[in-house]
């Protein structure tokens, strides 16, 4: 491994650390966190299928989470009308409650370290610096993904304008 690999797996395990413990208080993993927020975007129900193309994983994985989040009543999985073979997932109201008191938590922290991270403490509040830094690693972030083929979808807006 070089050291760039092994800077991001480490960063990436530093990102674990970080939010696991905040996400625990709600029942949730990072993995149900990204799940339910791909979710909260369909305003109509998500299919199944475009889970699975979001977050660049397996049709059982997603199906095994799903049951998870379902056996918790944080979601609803119906056949989708006209095609049974497609189901189509929904927050319950107690995911969509938990979803949103789980992203406040989370939202202050993780800005605060990332505007860290990125202009120094010194300029954290320096919200140009903060967007222009933010900007540039996404892409780093999308060109090294895109490099080693992955095909998740899932965007997190990070900005008002997203």
């Amino acid at each position: 491994m070089n050291s760039i690999l092994f800077g991001a797996k480490r960063a990436y395990q530093a990102t674990l650390r970080f939010s696991g413990p905040l996400l625990a208080r709600f029942g949730l993993t990072p993995a149900r966190f990204d799940m339910l927020t791909v979710i909260e975007r369909f305003p109509c129900g998500a299919p199944q299928s475009e889970l699975r193309e979001d977050l660049g994983v397996s049709a059982a994985t997603i199906s095994r989470m799903l049951r998870s989040l379902e056996e918790l009543g944080f979601v609803e999985r119906e056949r989708e009308e006209g095609d049974r073979r497609r189901w189509i997932v929904e927050l319950t109201e107690k995911g969509r409650e938990l979803l949103r008191r789980a992203t406040r938590l989370l939202t202050r922290p993780v800005r605060r370290v990332i505007h860290e991270a990125l202009v120094g403490v010194e300029r954290r509040r320096d919200a140009w610096a903060c967007m222009l830094e933010m900007a540039q690693a996404e892409w780093l972030f999308q060109r090294l993904r895109d490099a080693f083929g992955d095909i998740a979808q899932l965007h997190y807006a990070w900005h008002p304008d997203d």
